[in-house]
């Protein structure tokens, strides 16, 4: 669906999966120029009521596109996130068809309900940095930020850091966010 993009706070796309082109099944982020697309965290949603295994072809119901409280969320696989990353970061706008995933096993088993794009606003040099780091580092986990910054010598990176990003923000995030805050060039 259209979204509204705001600087200095980050957006949030949420979806169905379904028949593309579709308002109710297709992400539009967008930025307000000269701002760029810089994508924080994806996630697919699971709700136990909601296991429609086709995906959506019209919008007449979209109940179960939308979070709500005590939905559970895993993050896109590798595949999806290169696919959100490499047709959106760095751009003013985009379009991409929702996602979907299906045997979320730490959901339940189930078929995701809806897919979810977070995103920030942020100058072009911004991005820039961030775009630096090795894409094969992308991922959602705590765990691969240790392990990088273990196998970079600056294994105290992560007492530094703000835990309050730890599990909230991607990896890729969180190592922009430290470099730029500690001058540290890769």
């Amino acid at each position: 669906m259209a979204h509204e993009a705001r600087s200095g706070s980050t957006n949030t796309s949420t979806l169905c999966y379904g028949a593309p082109g579709q308002a109710c099944t297709t992400h539009r982020l967008s930025c307000p120029i000269p701002l760029v697309i810089q994508i924080i965290n994806t996630s697919y949603g699971y709700r136990s009521e909601c296991k429609d295994i086709q995906g959506l072809s019209a919008c007449t119901n979209t109940t179960c596109c939308n979070e709500e409280l005590g939905d559970c969320f895993q993050p896109f696989s590798c595949d999806n996130l290169q696919q959100v990353t490499g047709n959106c970061s760095g751009l003013n706008t985009c379009t991409i068809n929702g996602f979907r995933e299906v045997h979320g096993k730490e959901c339940g088993g189930s078929v995701s309900a809806y897919s979810k794009i977070q995103y920030d606003c942020v100058t072009k040099d911004f991005y820039t940095t961030a775009s630096m780091i090795d894409s094969s580092l992308l991922d959602n986990s705590t765990t691969d930020f240790m392990r990088y910054s273990t196998s970079h010598d600056f294994s105290t990176t992560a007492s530094m850091i703000d835990s309050s990003l730890l599990g909230k923000y991607s990896f890729v995030f969180i190592l922009t966010i430290y470099n730029l805050q500690h001058n540290v060039l890769m």
